[in-house]
């Protein structure tokens, strides 16, 4: 690490009741150097500064969680830049990284620029494990999901409630989600969320196929391709509420403005304004279940 307190080993554990304040930009250049969270009441504040990762293959992200009962910590104001050969570790996340805790993590105006390559892959956390509650608030990616089962913010199967948060990364890798992906990672809710990348089959806007939660205000402006939606990806479950779509829908009719196929959750207030090339519109007409009010498209009016 240049630019900032002389680091002589990583990885380095915090633990509880400790704050980590970056005084300036961090330079890493090996896949040793991140931070373990072994403990409670952790802060880390970048102050605005940057974790520059240069020439990294397999970077297994900056913050680790340990396998000790329970984590909590607060993680805001920095922005993981990838550069040079840079690569993600698979099951991993540019920021943080748990398997296996039980954690409460809330993070905050933070950003990668990171493509995705690998599965099971996320802009700014994965998090897996028996139980846990993640906040992401004001935070984006602009890295394009080309690994299947990735996510503009959050991969995994915590409970994630994300507000102000948003992806610009194409959806390269199937059941991919331009918030959160499709592993059960989706349970809480996105609000004032989108994506506008463009998606490949079997992807959704909002959350990836499988995920639950609902979506309110949430929009994407990408094309939907094959069994993919605009806010939910297939089998997807949720409620949409004020949500839309405005990427034309160019696939067969498993893909929807608002829900794929296979997806439960009622639909209120919302709409779709790309061409729909197939008869489907708000929802995929292949097994979607649901009600469907107020909302409409450019060719009907749901009442």
């Amino acid at each position: 690490m240049r630019n900032g307190v002389k680091v002589t080993a990583w990885p380095i554990t915090i633990t509880s009741n400790v704050t980590v304040i970056f005084g300036s930009n961090l330079i890493l250049t090996a896949n040793n150097q991140y931070f373990i969270l072994n403990g409670s009441n952790i802060i880390i504040d970048g102050l605005y500064n940057n974790v520059i990762v240069e020439n990294v293959v397999n970077f297994p992200g900056l913050i680790n969680g340990t396998f000790v009962a329970t984590i909590s910590a607060t993680i805001k104001n920095f922005g993981i830049i990838s550069t040079g050969t840079t690569t993600l570790q698979s099951n991993r996340a540019w920021i943080v990284y748990f398997n296996y805790n039980t954690a409460t993590i809330t993070l905050s105006n933070c950003y990668s620029t990171g493509n995705m390559t690998n599965n099971y892959t996320a802009g700014i956390i994965y998090a897996n494990g028996p139980s846990g509650t993640i906040y992401c608030n004001n935070c984006y990616s602009i890295g394009d999901m080309n690994g299947q089962y990735s996510a503009g913010i959050m991969s995994g199967g915590f409970v994630c409630y994300a507000t102000n948060c948003y992806s610009t990364g194409n959806m390269n890798g199937q059941y991919s989600g331009g918030i959160m992906s499709g592993i059960g990672g989706g349970a809480g809710s996105a609000t004032n969320c989108y994506s506008t990348g463009n998606m490949t089959s079997n992807c959704g806007g909002i959350y990836g196929p499988g995920s639950s939660g609902n979506a309110i205000n949430c929009h994407s402006s990408g094309s939907i391709a094959s069994a993919s939606g605009g806010i939910y990806g297939y089998s997807g479950r949720g409620n949409a509420t004020g949500c839309y779509s405005t990427g034309t829908n160019s696939g067969d009719f498993q893909g929807g403005g608002i829900y794929a196929y296979g997806c439960s959750g009622n639909a209120t207030n919302c709409y779709v304004a790309g061409v729909n090339t197939n008869s489907n519109d708000i929802a995929s007409t292949n097994g979607y279940t649901g009600i469907i009010k107020n909302c409409y498209s450019l060719t009907r009016y749901y009442p």
